[in-house]
């Protein structure tokens, strides 16, 4: 995997991402440009690494510490970062991810069973997460988390990583976002604290939230 958006890359020791992370930003800042958020590529997404080049050896665990050192540094410089999927060892210093979908809204052809939102019963009020919108039961299972919207998106990869269509009503996509926003603005730091099978019945499902607040879906 030697090819990506921006051209051929290869990957690095994790040992040595907060050097650079540290050059880029120390260059953006003497250029006048000061983020308010960053988007670290693949850190909370591939799997954590083993490193065996004797200049720095690197075990899983090493690998993990070094990765969280990158979005420590980010939250010293009031910089919110933000990582591709979400991991509970990353919690702590995550703000956001680019999504933590649903099994079957990556593979819309394939029976994943009953989805349930089992990582927003654990930690919807740590982290935001942005949800797929491009059919009804996404935006339905949007708003069961609790979660926000993308309205519209032009994957760099057609037909993976979850970018399959480009929804070609915009309009609805718009308010469809702006509803998830007003939801998302009650019970942002709102904990999931209940989920359930409406009369046992899988496609008809509740989630209640820390301040009352009362979601019902039929998918």
């Amino acid at each position: 995997m030697c090819m990506w958006a921006g051209g051929p890359q290869s990957y690095i020791c994790a040992s040595l991402a907060l050097d650079y992370v540290k050059r880029n930003f120390t260059k953006l800042f003497e250029l006048g440009i000061n983020p308010d958020c960053s988007y670290l590529d693949v850190f909370t997404c591939n799997e954590l690494d083993e490193c065996f080049n004797p200049a720095h050896l690197m075990t899983r665990t090493k690998c993990k510490e070094y990765r969280l050192s990158c979005f420590a540094y980010l939250n010293s410089k009031g910089i919110m970062p933000s990582s591709e999927e979400v991991n509970l060892w990353a919690l702590k210093d995550l703000a956001f991810c680019h999504y933590a979908p649903y099994a079957n809204q990556l593979r819309p052809n394939v029976n994943c069973g009953y989805p349930i939102p089992f990582f927003n019963r654990i930690a919807h009020d740590c982290v935001i997460i942005p949800w797929i919108l491009d059919n009804d039961s996404d935006f339905k299972l949007a708003k069961l988390n609790g979660g926000i919207g993308y309205c519209l998106r032009e994957g760099a990869y057609p037909n993976v990583d979850g970018s399959f269509e480009t929804n070609p009503e915009v309009a609805k996509g718009v308010e469809r976002s702006k509803e998830l926003a007003l939801l998302h603005k009650k019970v942002a730091l709102e904990p999931m604290t209940s989920f359930e099978f409406i009369e046992d019945n899988p496609l008809h499902q509740r989630a209640v939230f820390g301040d009352g607040t009362v979601v019902e879906i039929e998918l």
